[in-house]
C-alpha cells in the first residue's frame, strides 16, 4: 500500500521500498491462501492457512513505513504555505485516482448501491458501530486502512504548518492528545488494544472520533520514531560485526514472528504494531551501516505495492465470477498463475494511474510556485 512515494527515499532506504513491497505481496497471499490450501502434493493439510493466515499484518506495517517515509519525504522546508500546498497535491493525486478507479470497479462487479460507492470514495468506513478497527470495512474491503493513512496524513500536514523542523514531534503529540482527549471525553477505555471501541457520540462525529481514538494511529508514531533514529543515530557508533549480527537477527526474528503464531498476534500497538517498528528499525539502520544489496524485482514490488494492495481483490474477484475462464487449474499452478495475473495487472495501473496523476500533480505545483 505505498500511499507515498520519492525516487530520493526509494535510493536512500532499499530496505524500506523492499519491506512495502513484501507486506503488499504477503497481505494478497492472505486473501489467496486458500489456493494453497488445494495443494495435495504435500502431506500438510491447509498449508495456505499456515503460511498466510497471519498475512493482515502488513496493514500494521505500512501505517509505520508511512509514518518513516512521510517524515523522511518532507525533509525540504518549502515554507508554511507552499509546504501545506505541495503536501496536499502530491497526497491527492498519488492516492484518489486508484482509489476511485478500485471502488467503481469492485461496485460494478459486486453491484453495490451508488451510496455505499460514493462513501467508499470518501473514504469512510461502512459502519462505525461495528468492530474496530475495521468499522464494517470499505466497499473496497482493504480500502478500510486509507482512511487511517488520510487521518494521519491531515494531522501531519496541520503539524507541519506549526512547525516544519519539530513536525514528526507535534505530530506525534497530536495523535495521543486526541487519542486520551476523546475516550476520556467519551467515557471510553484508554488502552492500546485496536479492538476496543469508543462509546457512542453524535453520528456525525462517529468517523472522526473513531479514528483518532483508536491505537492504530500509534503505528505511524512508531515510523516517525524509527525515522529520528535513522537519521540522527551516526553511522560510526554503528561499526562491528556484533552489532551487525545483532541487527540481522532482530530482522529474522520480527518477520518471523510477524508471519507466525505468537502472543502478538492481531492490529495494534502492542501486537504486530511494535514488531514491525522493530523490523523497520533494525533493517534501516542495518543498511545505513553495512548497505544492502540492489533487487530490480524488489524495487519493483515496492513501487508497484499501493496498486497491488488495492487492486488485488478486484482481479480476484472478476476472476471467480468468470470461474477463471474453465482452465481448470488449481492448487499450486493457479497460485502461481494468480500471483502473476496480479502483480502485471497491478503493474498496469500503477503505469496507467499512480505514475500518470503523480505527474499531474507535479505539473500543477510548478505552476503554483
Amino acid at each position: 500500500m505505498k500511499t507515498d512515494s520519492s525516487s530520493n527515499v526509494n535510493r536512500e532506504v532499499l530496505s524500506i521500498q523492499y519491506l512495502r513491497g513484501i507486506a503488499a505481496i504477503i497481505v494478497f497471499f492472505s486473501h489467496f491462501k486458500n489456493t494453497i490450501n488445494e495443494i495435495s502434493l504435500v502431506n500438510i493439510r491447509y498449508l495456505g492457512d499456515s503460511l498466510f493466515s497471519n498475512g493482515g499484518f502488513g496493514v500494521d506495517l505500512f501505517f509505520v513505513i508511512s509514518g518513516f517515509v512521510i517524515a523522511l519525504s518532507t525533509e525540504k522546508d518549502l515554507g508554511r504555505k507552499m509546504g501545506a500546498i505541495s503536501f496536499v497535491i502530491k497526497r491527492v493525486f498519488r492516492i484518489y485516482p486508484l482509489l476511485i478507479v478500485g471502488v467503481i470497479a469492485i461496485g460494478y462487479l459486486q453491484n453495490i448501491p451508488v451510496s455505499k460507492i460514493l462513501w467508499s470514495m470518501i473514504p469512510l468506513h461502512l459502519d462505525y458501530m461495528s468492530k474496530p478497527p475495521f468499522f464494517g470495512y470499505n466497499s473496497l474491503y482493504v480500502a478500510w486502512t486509507i482512511t487511517f493513512e488520510l487521518s494521519f496524513y491531515l494531522l501531519f500536514m496541520v503539524s507541519m504548518f506549526v512547525s516544519h523542523k519539530y513536525r514528526a514531534i507535534v505530530c506525534t503529540l497530536a495523535i495521543f492528545s486526541l487519542f486520551i482527549i476523546i475516550r476520556v471525553t467519551t467515557g471510553s477505555e484508554i488502552t492500546l488494544s485496536a479492538t476496543s471501541p469508543i462509546n457512542h457520540i453524535n453520528s456525525w462525529l462517529m468517523p472522526v472520533a473513531s479514528i483518532y481514538s483508536s491505537s492504530m494511529m500509534f503505528n505511524f508514531i512508531y515510523g516517525m520514531i524509527a525515522y529520528y533514529a535513522y537519521k540522527h543515530i551516526r553511522t560510526g557508533a554503528l561499526h562491528g560485526p556484533i552489532l551487525n549480527t545483532f541487527l540481522i537477527t532482530v530482522i529474522v526474528c520480527s518477520f518471523f514472528m510477524l508471519i507466525g503464531n505468537s502472543a502478538i498476534m492481531g492490529h495494534g500497538p502492542e501486537k504486530w504494531g511494535v514488531v514491525s517498528f522493530a523490523l523497520i528499525l533494525s533493517a534501516s539502520m542495518y543498511e545505513k551501516n553495512a548497505g544492502i544489496f540492489r533487487s530490480r524485482f524488489l524495487l519493483h514490488l515496492g513501487a508497484i505495492s499501493y496498486s497491488l494492495y488495492l487492486i488485488h481483490p478486484v482481479v480476484l474477484y472478476f476472476l471467480s465470477i468468470n470461474n477463471w475462464f474453465d482452465i481448470r487449474i488449481s492448487g499450486f499452478p493457479k497460485f502461481v498463475i494468480g500471483t502473476c495475473i496480479v502483480i502485471l495487472t497491478s503493474t498496469i495501473t500503477y503505469q496507467l494511474l499512480e505514475v500518470r496523476s503523480s505527474a499531474l500533480g507535479k505539473k500543477l505545483l510548478a505552476r503554483l510556485k
